[in-house]
Formats: C-alpha cells, sequence, structure tokens
C-alpha cells in the first residue's frame, strides 16, 4: 500500500510545489495506470482539491490528465461508497431481520386461518416482499465481498488498472440497485404492510398467547422497516444516479465540479 512515508523523495518534493504548510497531503495506496502511464494520485487536508503526477515526477498540465483524473475520483468515490454505505447494507443482522420476517408471515398466515380477502391479499403483499428482500440482500452481501476483494487487491499490488475501475464501479452499481429497490419495494408495500399489522392488532387477545407473540414481533419488524421520511427519501435520490447503471465517465453530471478540484497547472 502506498502511503506518502515510502514515496520516492524526488516525488514528494515535486509535490512540495502545490500544497501549503496548513495542508496536510495524502497519496492514494494505489497508482493509477491508464494508456501505458502511471500516476500518484494525492490530496490535500483540509481542501478538497488533488493532484495527479506521472510516476516519473512529472505534473501533467490540467487539459492533459482530465480522463486520468475521472478514472481516479471514480474508483476513490466507489470505494467511498462501499465503505460508507455497502458495508452498512451488508451487515448480516439485515439478512437475519429479513428472513425473520419471512418465517413470521408464514406463522401469521397459518395461525389466523380466518381473515378478509383484502387482508389475505395484503399479506401475500408483505410475503412476497420478504422474498424480494432476502434476494435483494443476497446480491448485496456477494457485490461488497466482491468490491472488497479487489480493493485489498490494488492496495497490495498498489496498482490500479482502467479495467479495475470498471469492475469496481460495476460492483457499486449492482450494490446500490440491490439496496435501493429494497427501499423502494417496502415504500411501494406500506399500505398492505399497514393493512396486515392492523388486522393481527385487532385479532390479538390476552387469552391467545401465540397470537401475542405474533403481534409483538410483527409490530417490531414494522419498526424497521422503511419509512416515508425526509432523511430516507433524501438518501434515495443521492443514490439515484448510481443505481441508473454505468455511462461513459465524462458523461457524469459532477465532471465539472471534478476537473475544478484540480490543482494540475492549466496552460
Amino acid at each position: 500500500m502506498l502511503r506518502m512515508s515510502n514515496l520516492p523523495e524526488e516525488i514528494k518534493s515535486n509535490l512540495m510545489a502545490y500544497y501549503s504548510k496548513k495542508e496536510k497531503p495524502d497519496v492514494f495506496p494505489s497508482k493509477f495506470e491508464v494508456n501505458g502511464e502511471y500516476y500518484y494520485f494525492f490530496t490535500f487536508a483540509p481542501a478538497a482539491e488533488q493532484v495527479i503526477m506521472k510516476a516519473n515526477g512529472e505534473v501533467p498540465w490540467h487539459d492533459e490528465i482530465s480522463n486520468v483524473a475521472l478514472i481516479a475520483t471514480s474508483y476513490n468515490h466507489s470505494i467511498e461508497v462501499t465503505a460508507h454505505i455497502g458495508f452498512k447494507w451488508a451487515n448480516p443482522e439485515r439478512m437475519k431481520i429479513f428472513i425473520s420476517l419471512r418465517d413470521l408471515l408464514e406463522e401469521i398466515e397459518q395461525h389466523f386461518k380466518e381473515m378478509p380477502i383484502e387482508v389475505r391479499e395484503s399479506l401475500h403483499v408483505y410475503k412476497r416482499l420478504a422474498k424480494e428482500l432476502i434476494e435483494k440482500q443476497r446480491i448485496i452481501e456477494n457485490s461488497v465481498e466482491d468490491a472488497k476483494k479487489l480493493w485489498d487487491r490494488t492496495n497490495e499490488s498498489e496498482l490500479v488498472r482502467e479495467n479495475d475501475q470498471k469492475v469496481m464501479r460495476a460492483y457499486v452499481v449492482e450494490t446500490v440497485q440491490a439496496g435501493y429497490r429494497q427501499n423502494e419495494a417496502q415504500l411501494e408495500t406500506d399500505s398492505d404492510r399497514n393493512t396486515v399489522e392492523e388486522f393481527v392488532k385487532k385479532n390479538k387477545s390476552l387469552f391467545d398467547f401465540k397470537s401475542m407473540k405474533l403481534w409483538s414481533a410483527l409490530k417490531k419488524q414494522q419498526n424497521v422497516m422503511m419509512k416515508k421520511t425526509k432523511k430516507n427519501l433524501k438518501e434515495m435520490e443521492e443514490l439515484s444516479e448510481i443505481k441508473e447503471g454505468d455511462k461513459p465517465l465524462a458523461q457524469h453530471e459532477n465532471v465539472p465540479d471534478i476537473l475544478n478540484h484540480l490543482r494540475n497547472k492549466r496552460r
């Protein structure tokens, strides 16, 4: 893994012209290989700007380095999404919750033999939701694990190739699509879930211990389901661009912002 401490002295010396004493330079853990050239990617906390330098110490002009900047930024962003969102979504406890929900709904259907047809239909919608949540959770777990393996490999080899960026981006898109669909499906079934919850609530009885147990378990499940809060809707909106799948890096909306944060000199 690359660190500032193990960089060649010439590289560190050439970098000094691009940051102030108040800033702390750091290097991406791997070099980037693009079109047969090797590049370092530097950041300067607390500034939100970067410099891209060739492995020979040369700092290319701003207009020569745009493609490398987009590749490096995309790879770095994919790592951040995996670390801050993917790892959270891949938590094994989520799968346990979804499997418990599936089993609980089966128990509810078996216990309450008589229920209005509209409630039974809502219960079947709820059961389909539980099945989809489990299916998407498996996708999330596999994609996050694959992303972690790729991240570890590039750290160890200290090299990210162009194809690594594409593969990593694909893992992140797959993760986000699955997680987004989990949230979307929960919002879509809000009415049916409430119908089932209200039915079990009304039909529980102190003289029927099983019904009380089912009601308590269902209420807990409902509390962890996705709700239409401002925070949840904002998170979904922020992930919507990733969810739409990959497209050429130069066509992403944030390209001007990325290039404006490069400290490579302009002609």
